[in-house]
């Protein structure tokens, strides 16, 4: 993902995302040995972000991650089906696990990598059944 980490740092992941809004592309569950879903990976896009940031040249930095898609592991079983981008979802208690650096060799450049999970998702239109149609 080429998520920019900037406010994340800044904010940490509950503030920063409090000043975005999401749309669910996918949800994919993810199984046990035993074939049980225990979780999924949602797949998320960044519709708005509301968050700045300064740079060191004072350059000021809007919206840095708009129009960027990432995955959370949702830690759920209750697996939304979808037929179409959800628009307006939220998370719920989103957690950072994991932030690394991946580069090829003699490149000058890396590539950061974010891992994400979150409690649940909540979708605008939830209707019995624990089910969305999009």
């Amino acid at each position: 993902m080429s998520f920019n980490i900037v406010t994340l740092t800044n904010d940490g992941i509950t503030s920063a995302f409090s000043k975005m809004d999401f749309a669910l592309l996918k949800a994919r569950p993810l199984a046990d040995d035993n074939g049980e879903v225990r979780a999924y990976r949602a797949t998320l896009v960044i519709t708005t972000d509301r968050s700045t940031y300064t740079r060191s040249n004072g350059e000021r930095v809007e919206g840095a991650n708009t129009g960027e898609v990432f995955q959370v592991t949702i830690n759920s079983n209750k697996v939304p089906e979808i037929k179409a981008m959800v628009m307006g979802i939220k998370l719920v208690k989103p957690q950072v696990h994991a932030v690394y650096a991946t580069s090829s060799q003699d490149s000058t450049f890396a590539t950061i990598n974010v891992s994400i999970s979150a409690e649940d998702i909540i979708l605008p239109e939830f209707n019995k059944g624990g089910r969305n149609n999009g």
